[in-house]
């Protein structure tokens, strides 16, 4: 589950490449960064539920350090 940020963080990069590019990209390039950190986030989702499922926590509550 230490890998759960980065659910937020592809689509970040995602937007920042894009922005970065503004409209260097071809339209099949630039749809293909979009969907495909927008893809990245949902699989890295799907595998933080999945092994929330399989690994539950004895206390039935999981808690990540964010910062200290």
């Amino acid at each position: 589950m230490s890998l759960l940020f980065l659910t937020f963080l592809f689509p970040l990069l995602g937007f920042a490449t894009l922005a970065a590019a503004r409209g260097k990209f071809a339209e099949n390039t630039a749809a293909l960064v979009g969907v495909g950190s927008m893809g990245l986030s949902a699989l890295t989702a799907a595998w933080a539920i999945t092994d929330f499922l399989t690994n539950t926590p004895a206390d039935g509550a999981y808690t990540q350090l964010l910062w200290q």
